[in-house]
């Protein structure tokens, strides 16, 4: 018969055990069945199984350098069990698992998780692996990967496969926080990414930066445009010399060489550029800058039609000299 000590005071231990119950010794295990009580101390030295109610204060399965199994089995034949084992731990410590305050019955379920694996705790390092689905997360702090292990939070539409957001993290030059914060709103706001048409950077409101392809302003949102000193404006610019009075031009500023004009005093010369960026109404600023001609008192005006600029060099002179060689003169669109 397997070891049994009871503490039970005045009863031999199989007579506190038919007191309370059945005990059946079957190939060297305790069997117990209908229910049992156990107020005292109780070794049992083999495989222990409880059919009916067994009520036991505090329950050690193995010894210190003997393991032990705790063993659950569900209602079906041969569908498996739970079991509850203990590994080694650094030193000589308990592993406690309880409850925090229930306000009701709840049922906590272990998923399939395909394969060995760990609970997830709210404390120390831990790898997670496979897809979670978490319908909303409410968190103070949310860390994506570790110093020196890259981490990326991916966001997707409603729609599959139609890409996602992906935000990641580059190197920094040193151990530096970058933190995106928004300003106050006055109100609900959605800011939209553009597709750019290729890889691009956000322009900032501070830095040096490169801005590629058109932007619109509209006017009613602009209400000055300030140049820090030193500052430069870096236009899309051509250059061209003219051939019979005419050139081309489809820049937003440009460098005109007339051929030598003999324009007679109290008279104008027409130059006619052709230029695909500009329409009606936008305005043509132009600018002396030179030429071979020696005569003083130039005019030039400039109108834009469309796909065209026509400027015309008044020779203001009243005397009887008439222009003498080249002009050379500059103009800058802004679009109306």
């Amino acid at each position: 018969m397997p070891s049994i000590t009871n503490s039970l005071v005045g009863f031999s231990p199989l007579q506190a055990l038919a007191l309370k119950g059945t005990f059946i010794e079957q190939d060297g295990n305790n069997t117990f069945s209908g229910t049992n009580t156990f107020t005292g101390a109780n070794t049992f030295s083999s495989t222990l199984t409880a059919t009916g109610t067994t009520q036991i204060n505090t329950l050690k399965v193995g010894a210190s350098g003997t393991v032990g199994a705790f063993n659950v089995y569900p209602t079906t034949a041969l569908k498996g069990s739970l079991r509850i084992l203990a590994a080694d731990s650094a030193g000589d410590t308990v592993t406690t698992i309880t409850n925090a305050s229930q306000a009701a019955a709840r049922t906590y379920t272990v998923p399939d998780a395909g394969g060995a694996a760990s609970f997830v705790m709210t404390e120390g390092s831990q790898t997670i692996n496979g897809t979670k689905t978490i319908p909303a997360i409410v968190t103070t702090n949310l860390d994506a990967g570790a110093s020196g292990t890259a981490g990326t939070v991916d966001i997707f539409p409603t729609t599959a496969s139609k890409g996602k957001i992906a935000i990641s993290a580059a190197d920094s030059a040193g151990d530096t926080t970058t933190a995106i914060v928004n300003a106050s709103q006055a109100g609900a706001r959605t800011y939209t990414i553009p597709d750019a048409g290729a890889s691009a950077s956000f322009v900032m409101t501070e830095g040096a930066q490169t801005l590629n392809g058109a932007k619109t302003i509209p006017a009613a949102t602009l209400t000055a445009l300030t140049f820090a000193a030193g500052s430069t404006i870096d236009g899309d610019t051509g250059i061209a010399t003219c051939s019979s009075n005419a050139c081309t031009i489809s820049k937003m500023a440009g460098i005109v060489t007339t051929e030598s004009l003999t324009t007679a005093a109290a008279s104008s010369q027409a130059i006619t550029i052709t230029n695909t960026t500009v329409a009606a109404g936008d305005i043509v600023l132009v600018t002396l800058m030179g030429g071979t001609n020696t005569t003083p008192q130039i005019r030039l005006d400039a109108v834009a039609t469309t796909n065209t600029i026509t400027v015309t060099i008044f020779n203001m002179t009243l005397i009887t000299t008439a222009l003498n060689g080249t002009i050379i003169f500059s103009f800058l669109v802004i679009k109306a």
